[in-house]
């Protein structure tokens, strides 16, 4: 951790914390496009039906 905080010019403390924020973000993310896919598959799920009710 010394060698990467001295190598980005930053304290070690404020890498960790970097590292928090970033994983954070991604489970964010993950989350969001789980979401997204769960309402696209409901809603296909509901036209589905519907075409099979009009057919």
């Amino acid at each position: 951790m010394q060698l990467a905080a001295a190598l980005h010019g930053r304290a070690p403390d404020d890498l960790d914390g970097e590292d928090v924020r970033q994983h954070r973000k991604t489970r964010r993310m993950a989350a969001a496009a789980v979401t997204a896919l769960a309402l696209l598959a409901a809603s296909t799920a509901v036209a589905g039906a519907i075409a099979a009710q009009r057919a």
